[in-house]
Parts: C-alpha cells; sequence; structure tokens
C-alpha cells in the first residue's frame, strides 16, 4: 500500500487535510528555542563527584561546569586552610524538582508579609503602639497584644510560649494555616482517622499507665503467632511485664500462652465473659484505631495494615486526657521528632549545653516529675469516671423467687444474631451469692449471672414449672443443685455463699465431708477466677 492508493487511517487523514492549503518549511534546530531548553534543561542536582578529589582532572566527571564553579569559588579559601571539609558530601540522586511546600524560612517571610503578625513582630522589638494604633488594629492584633509576654522572636521568627507548659508555639499566618492544618492532620501519622500480606487480625499492646500502645498485624491469631508476637516485638524491647490483662480468646486461655507467662513469671488475669467494660481502655483504642484506618483505606481494604503502624504512632504522640501526657514522654522522657517538626525546628534548649551526666540526672528527674502529676492526674480522672457512672447507674433489687429474663450471647449456627431475641429464659432467682451475682434458675441448668445481665419478667402468665419451683421456694428452704429440702442425708456448706449442699450431689461421702477444714462449691470458685 502506498500514497497512490490510500486505505484506512491514512485515507481519513488525507481527506481531512486535503480541505487546507499547506507549505511544508525546514525550520533549522536553532530557531525552535522553546522546546530546545526544556529537553536540555540542566538540573539543580549537584556533581556527585565533587569533593572526592583535590584536582578537577582527578574527578569522576573530568572537571564538569559544577566543579569548575566550586573550584573558583572556593579555590582560593581552600588553599589558606589547612583541614578543609568536603565541598559535597550528599549522594543522594534526586528524579525530579519538586521542592518542600514550606520552610523555615520560607514561614518567617510569609510571616513579615501577614499584617497582623508584622505588626506584632515590630511591637515586641521595641516600637509599641500608642492609644490611637491599638484602637485601629484587628481584633486578632488586639488579643495578641493583650498576651504580648508570651510572644518572642527567635531567629527573626515569632514563636508563641504557653502559659503552662514549656513549649514554643509557631505563629502561622493566615495565608500558610491550611497547608499546616494538611501536613499536620491529613497524613497518616496525624492518626485522624485481609490484605496483600495475608494479615487478617491487630494484637494491640496498651500499658496500662503511660498508655503506650502497640499494635502488630498478623495473619492469625493462633497461640503461637500471639505468643511469639508479644515475646518478639514487646517483651524483648520493654521487659517482661509485672501482670498481663487479656480476654478468654483461646490464643490466652491456651496452655502455650499460659506456658510462656509462667517461664517469664507474669502474672496472667482475664476479663470476665461477655464483658467488654472489665477492659474498657484497650477496647477503647481499639474503636480510635478501627475509625482511622477507614479514614485511610481510599477503596483499598487490602492495605488496611500499612496504616496501622503509623496511626499507632500518632496514638503514642497524642496528648492522653486521662493523664495530662503523651504516652512517649511517660515512656520515653520526651516527645518523637514528627515530619512537621523537621519543616519547622524548635529553636534549641538550654539542655543542649549540659553534659552526659547532667542530662542523664535532669531527664531522670523529669520523668519522675511526669510520672508524678500523671497519678495525680489518674486519681482526679478516676474518681470523676466513677462519679459520672455511678450517677446513671440504677440500683437493681431482686429477691428470691423472681422471674427473670437473661442475656442471650450465644450464637448459633444457621441463624442470624440481628434477628434472634436478646434475652433467653424464664428464669428464677434462686440466691443472692453478692449484691451483684445472683444465682438463677432456668429449667434444669443453674448459674450464677452478674446483675447488669438479667432484667425482672413483666410477662402477666408464667408457666407452670416457675410456678411450682416458686412454691417450693416460699414453702420451705431448698438446698444443693437439685434445690431439694434437707432429707436427713448429710450436707456440706459452702464457706463463700454459706449454701448447703448433699454430699451424694457434689461427691463427697460423709466421712470426707466431716475431715474437710473448708468447702467452696464450683459455683463460688469459677465467679472467684472470674474476678481475678
Amino acid at each position: 500500500m502506498g500514497f497512490r492508493e490510500p486505505q484506512g487511517q491514512l485515507a481519513r487523514w488525507l481527506e481531512e487535510l486535503s480541505q487546507y492549503d499547506m507549505e511544508i518549511i525546514h525550520r533549522p534546530g536553532r530557531l525552535h528555542g522553546n522546546p530546545d531548553s526544556l529537553s536540555r534543561m540542566p538540573a539543580t542536582l549537584e556533581c556527585f563527584g565533587s569533593g572526592s578529589a583535590s584536582l578537577l582532572a582527578s574527578l569522576p566527571c573530568g572537571g564538569c561546569n559544577y566543579c569548575q564553579r566550586m573550584e573558583r569559588s572556593w579555590g582560593r579559601f581552600i588553599q589558606e586552610v589547612d583541614d578543609v571539609v568536603p565541598l559535597s558530601t550528599a549522594s543522594l540522586r534526586l528524579t525530579g524538582h519538586q521542592d518542600a511546600p514550606i520552610g523555615l524560612d520560607h514561614l518567617a517571610d510569609e510571616q513579615r508579609k501577614d499584617e497582623d503578625i508584622s505588626h506584632m513582630m515590630d511591637w515586641i522589638s521595641g516600637n509599641e503602639p500608642d492609644e490611637d494604633t491599638l484602637a485601629l488594629a484587628s481584633p486578632a492584633l488586639k488579643h495578641m497584644w493583650m498576651s504580648r509576654q508570651l510572644f518572642q522572636l527567635i531567629n527573626n521568627t515569632l514563636y508563641r510560649s504557653h502559659p503552662e507548659i514549656n513549649v514554643l508555639q509557631l505563629v502561622v499566618p493566615e495565608d500558610l494555616q491550611e497547608q499546616i492544618l494538611k501536613l499536620g492532620h491529613d497524613v497518616p501519622t496525624a492518626g485522624h482517622q485481609g490484605t496483600k500480606s495475608g494479615n487478617e487480625h491487630v494484637l494491640m499492646i496498651v500499658d496500662q499507665f503511660t498508655k503506650w500502645v502497640e499494635c502488630f498485624p498478623l495473619p492469625s491469631q493462633t497461640a503461637e503467632v500471639t505468643a511469639s508476637t508479644a515475646v518478639r516485638e514487646f517483651f524483648s524491647r520493654f521487659g517482661c511485664p509485672l501482670q498481663i490483662f487479656t480476654d478468654q480468646g483461646r490464643n490466652f486461655e491456651s496452655n502455650l500462652f499460659t506456658a510462656v507467662c509462667e517461664s517469664l513469671h507474669i502474672s496472667k488475669c482475664r476479663t470476665t465473659p461477655y464483658r467488654p467494660s472489665s477492659n474498657g481502655q484497650v477496647e477503647r483504642y481499639n474503636r480510635t484505631l478501627l475509625n482511622a484506618v477507614r479514614c485511610y483505606l481510599n477503596g483499598r481494604q487490602d492495605r488496611w495494615d500499612e496504616c496501622v503502624p503509623y496511626i499507632a504512632a500518632a496514638l503514642r504522640a497524642s496528648v492522653n486526657r486521662n493523664t495530662g501526657f503523651t504516652p512517649n514522654r511517660l515512656m520515653l522522657g520526651r516527645e518523637v521528632t514528627s515530619p512537621l517538626e523537621l519543616m519547622f525546628p524548635i529553636p534549641p534548649s538550654s539542655n543542649e549545653d549540659l553534659s552526659k551526666d547532667s542530662y542523664v540526672t535532669t531527664l531522670e528527674g523529669d520523668i519522675k516529675e511526669a510520672h508524678a502529676q500523671a497519678r495525680h492526674t489518674l486519681s482526679s480522672t478516676q474518681w470523676r469516671m466513677k462519679t459520672d457512672y455511678d450517677t446513671k447507674a440504677r440500683d437493681f433489687h431482686y429477691a428470691v423467687g423472681d422471674a427473670v429474663y437473661v442475656c442471650d450471647k450465644a450464637s448459633l449456627k444457621g441463624r442470624c444474631d440481628k434477628l434472634k431475641s436478646p434475652w433467653k429464659g424464664l428464669g428464677l432467682v434462686l440466691a443472692m451469692m453478692t449484691p451483684y451475682l445472683i444465682k438463677v434458675q432456668i429449667k434444669n441448668s443453674v448459674s450464677a449471672i452478674n446483675h447488669d445481665h438479667i432484667k425482672l419478667c413483666q410477662d402477666r402468665e408464667l408457666p407452670k414449672w416457675h410456678l411450682k419451683a416458686r412454691h417450693r421456694l416460699d414453702s420451705g428452704p431448698l438446698y444443693c443443685h437439685c434445690r431439694k429440702p434437707d432429707t436427713g442425708r448429710t450436707m456440706v456448706q459452702c464457706n463463700t455463699c454459706l449454701e448447703w449442699y448433699h454430699c451424694d450431689c457434689v461427691g463427697l461421702d460423709a466421712m470426707k465431708a466431716k475431715r474437710l477444714p473448708e468447702y467452696i462449691c464450683t459455683d463460688c470458685a469459677d465467679a472467684h477466677k472470674s474476678v481475678q
């Protein structure tokens, strides 16, 4: 096929171009100034070989324009100084020309451009305003001038000192506030809210006092994976804790995890079943972590585990309301440096001139002072939380023989949990073991249940078995699991709940029961383990 018989796309283009009168003229390269400058634009990088040798001829580049300029600028200086630092020590290869959006020098210039901040900088430098000038000032400038003792100029940059803690706050101009907020809040390290690596679970470890949090994405929650991660990632760095408080998951209740705790001499406790409030601190961190992960998925749910380390770092850098300090301050004795602080460094403090021994002593004193203040704040916060809870708490009064319903948390295969009734029963109150622990009978099953997992029955008609059981309770005392009266057989009394049991029902003979120094029934023993 040729131009004599064009077909397809070529024919269509020739048909479109046939309506124009065109003249093709050769244009030499020297006349193509605009595209030629773009293709030959030199990079702003320094030569990688500069500084590696003293003679231009011995450089790897053979003495490029950059090295020649450095030789003209610094050659005389090098000859006059014996010990010279190399002209260039960087070996980072850049692939673009994008610079940092904001820097400390740039922000100082922007402060001068801002009308209110520039006036404030002049006023605190010694040129105090008169009444007429102050009357014409903006409300923001008047507010800053009223608290002028908090502002200070450091390296031609305006800072504000916090009135309560020793912290310098950078005064940000209005034009840069949106960018600063994005750098401080719209990145994963800010922590505002199945993967390719196979992770499906998160192991969260929280220190009860400092609120230090660690989050480890895991591919599974088996006992082996959980125990190895806790020992390798947490215990090896922070040491073995005195006590571990976990839920009753199979990975924590396994023989392997229990053996690991025993070998490391760690006291292990567990929460009460179906009561997340017994370990509310971790549950609250779980909700915060989940909300933050949702904010950074961007439709890629298979990469949620990549955000978890950054969110955990943000939680450690956030001030905890209960302690008044960040977990970093209480655990490390200092605040970690964030990317935003690298862009806007804080002026050096007087502590940087201390010797090593003085610095260690000062750091130890700061940590002790922070821990003392945190303990005082925790005590006040716990008292306030208890007062708030007691204000909204309802006082439950149950009596023996009451008809109650029991909260049903069990999940049945093939049944939808959202459509099933949240209560089961009818149940009968047999005894008040403690003011909050109640013994309830549901048909032939007897169990000890917390008071907030039952509610009074308001049914007008009750089943026959319930009426008969209540009649037996009213007619006389019933004993043991069998709920039968005293028939003259040998009985043993529990030292905790003071309930009497038939020896035949609890597997004891008369002689062995008489030799026992004390007897604890199975219900009281299970309740004691749950409390621990």
